[in-house]
C-alpha cells in the first residue's frame, strides 16, 4: 500500500504500467472484504488519493471500483465512514459517469436506505454531515432510475 502510494507523488510514463501489475480485480477487492476496518478505511483513502493526484490511473479500473465505492453503504465499522463517504463524494465529482457500472437501485439506493434507517451502523455524527453533499452530486437519470424503489422517499 505504501509503495503505491509512493507511487502516486511521481507519476511518469512508466507509473501506469508498474501500476496495472499490482493493480488487479484482487486488489480491488480489499475495499469490501479485508477483515480489518483499518485495511478498508486505507483502500478508501488509498482511491481518494488516486482521485486527487492521478485520475488517469483509475479510470480504467472504473468498471471494478465503481460497484466497490458506490455501493459501500453495507460497511457497519465506524472507523470506515469518514473516509468512505469523503472518497464516495469526491469519486462522484471526478468520474460521473462511474454510474453506467452500478444498477443504482439495488446496489446504491436500496442499501442507503438501510444504511440511513440503522443509526447503530450509519454513525450519524458522521455521515449525516455528508449526506447532502453526496445527493448534490446525483445526476437526474440516475436519481429517477426506473425500479420499485423511489430513492428520493428514505422513510419507507
Amino acid at each position: 500500500m505504501i509503495f503505491i502510494f509512493s507511487l502516486l507523488d511521481s507519476v511518469d510514463k512508466h507509473t501506469d504500467q508498474r501500476y496495472t501489475e499490482i493493480c488487479d480485480t484482487k486488489f480491488w477487492k480489499y475495499l469490501t472484504i479485508a477483515k480489518f476496518p483499518s485495511i478498508r478505511a486505507s483502500m478508501f483513502k488509498l482511491v481518494h488519493t488516486m482521485c486527487t493526484k492521478a485520475p488517469n490511473l483509475l479510470e480504467p479500473h472504473l468498471k471494478t471500483v465503481s460497484p466497490l465505492i458506490l455501493g459501500s453503504f453495507s460497511e457497519k465499522e465506524h472507523i470506515v465512514h469518514t473516509a468512505m463517504m469523503e472518497t464516495m463524494i469526491l469519486f462522484i465529482k471526478k468520474f460521473p459517469e462511474c454510474w453506467k457500472y452500478v444498477k443504482a437501485d439495488q446496489a446504491v439506493f436500496s442499501r442507503l436506505r438501510a444504511f440511513l434507517k440503522n443509526p447503530e451502523t450509519s454513525s450519524p455524527n458522521i455521515t449525516f454531515q455528508y449526506l447532502l453533499p453526496y445527493l448534490s452530486y446525483l445526476n437526474y437519470e440516475v436519481s429517477r432510475c426506473n425500479s420499485k424503489l423511489n430513492p428520493v422517499d428514505i422513510r419507507k
